[in-house]
């Protein structure tokens, strides 16, 4: 059967039809197997103990006491108060007003998930301290870790780091199946504008073995290829650095360049004779021992070290050679005043 209360106390009461309430209730140790319904004008107070209802629960207002009420239907309400907590339910909203945290919990004795949000297109918002014990999805019903966003296959999903919507970053993922593809990129995203800075992860030839890149103005300018190597205005950095145009520094020391040549001032160094270089320059058009413009051409470039270092030797037997000449100037000087003396 049915009924229908105004204000009123009731104790142990089991009733099989629906129960309809007109004013403020008191209900104790109640079972409904119907709708419990006070929607037009009453409010449910539980007093001490508990309400079960296997139908909907239809109020403005419950109390919920320090027990339960419990339905198996749908629970729609104004006011719902927990122990001394208020809890606000209404179109738009659920509020807890309370000074201590709030915990939101599936108490099965099962792996349930906790869901916020509509089916299909769920919002997250938290104020303050967001804690959360499992994995938490955006945009996915099935997430894989601690924050798992999706937003489609291939397109970018956007994590504000400022009021402003106009900027923020931007976080991308991208077609995984081929070899250098980018797998995941980092963007500033400003007025919806993304020809900004970037950091970019691409994959390699299996599970391992990627590369990053970095950018701005939309524009790849370094990357770090997976051996480690540095190119900056290239993308096949064949050094730990290789640059591709000018660069300006205050100094620069370059180690590791091999024996430096003060061997060519040893007693036992032969000299190449000058005859002999003269020959080797009009036969070759450089200096022996130093590299043609088309050998370092074809080596894409020179070593600066050991050009140095050739540079270095050649300037010592060059010193050499002025010795050289010079003690052959003194001794024609000295060969000419003593025939001059010898002529007087």
């Amino acid at each position: 059967a049915s009924a229908t209360l105004g204000t009123a106390t009731v104790n142990d009461l089991v009733l099989g039809g629906n129960l309809s309430v007109n004013g403020t209730t008191t209900l104790k140790n109640t079972t409904v197997n119907g709708t419990l319904n006070a929607t037009s004008f009453g409010a449910i107070n539980a007093g001490a103990n508990t309400i079960t209802t296997t139908g909907a629960v239809k109020t403005g207002a419950i109390d919920a006491g320090a027990n339960y009420i419990t339905t198996t239907g749908t629970l729609s309400s104004g006011n719902l108060v927990v122990g001394s907590k208020l809890l606000t339910i209404n179109e738009n909203q659920i509020g807890i007003q309370s000074n201590n945290d709030f915990n939101i919990n599936n108490f099965a004795a099962g792996n349930g998930n906790i869901w916020l949000g509509k089916t299909g297109a769920g919002l997250v918002t938290a104020m303050n301290n967001f804690n959360v014990v499992g994995n938490v999805g955006i945009g996915t019903t099935i997430p894989m870790a601690k924050l798992h966003i999706n937003n489609g296959a291939n397109t970018d999903a956007a994590i504000l780091a400022t009021s402003d919507e106009n900027n923020k970053l931007v976080v991308s993922s991208g077609v995984t199946s081929s070899i250098n593809a980018t797998t995941f990129k980092i963007t500033h995203s400003f007025g919806n504008d993304l020809n900004n800075g970037y950091i970019s992860f691409h994959r390699g030839g299996s599970t391992s073995g990627g590369f990053i890149t970095l950018g701005t103005t939309g524009i790849e300018r370094l990357r770090i290829d997976n051996n480690g190597n540095v190119g900056i205005g290239c993308t096949n950095p064949t050094y730990k650095l290789t640059v591709k145009g000018g660069i300006l520094c205050s100094e620069v020391k370059v180690i590791e360049v091999g024996q430096i040549c003060d061997y060519v001032f040893a007693p036992t160094y032969k000299l190449m004779p000058l005859h002999e270089v003269e020959k080797f320059v009009k036969t070759n058009s450089h200096l022996p021992e130093v590299p043609s413009a088309k050998e370092i051409a074809d080596n894409g470039g020179m070593n600066i070290g050991e050009m140095q270092n050739t540079l270095l030797k050649k300037v010592e037997e060059l010193t050499l050679y002025m010795i050289e000449i010079k003690k052959e100037n003194e001794q024609l000087k000295a060969d000419m005043q003593a025939f001059i003396n010898s002529n007087k």
